[in-house]
């Protein structure tokens, strides 16, 4: 049996889990909890605080948003679209 799964976002290999993920960014169960213990590192330590925005923009950039999950969603009229 396999213990380990590949993340469809960032293309990591983690270990099998029946986590939580988040609720549209493409990630693994797996993947997602590593990036729950590095956040807690950061959060923990006033000496990661400089490096958190890019932390979070890193890990979003690599799991992009499962568009099936925001179909019901219109995007805003601007020019940062697909943010929305």
């Amino acid at each position: 049996m396999d213990t380990s799964e590949t993340c469809p976002g960032c293309g990591g290999s983690f270990d099998v889990s029946d986590g939580p993920t988040h609720r549209y960014l493409g990630a693994s169960p797996g993947c997602w909890a590593v990036y729950g213990e590095v956040l807690a590192k950061e959060y923990s330590d006033a000496a990661y605080y400089r490096v958190h925005r890019l932390t979070v923009d890193a890990y979003s950039a690599q799991h992009p948003v499962q568009r099936n999950i925001l179909a019901g969603v219109q995007p805003r009229q601007s020019s940062r679209w697909p943010f929305i």
